[in-house]
């Protein structure tokens, strides 16, 4: 398995689908929490917009929040 680390600026949703594109990514994976609005109860704002707008596949997984 390859990895490769990039940092990007901008929009983490736009930065994440751009770079999946340009690298051929057979799949996106990605944390979430789902804080926030009632509508980010399943997912978080980032990972639902990845998942909306990814031309690839998206792995949501979501993550335990330490107390």
């Amino acid at each position: 398995m390859k990895v490769k680390v990039h940092v990007h600026i901008g929009s983490p949703p736009d930065e994440i689908t751009y770079v999946a594109e340009e690298e051929n990514v057979s799949l996106i994976t990605m944390s979430t929490r789902g804080r926030g609005v009632f509508r980010e109860i399943l997912l978080g704002g980032t990972a639902r917009d990845v998942v909306r707008h990814a031309k690839r596949p998206v792995l949501a997984v979501r993550a335990k929040l330490r107390t």
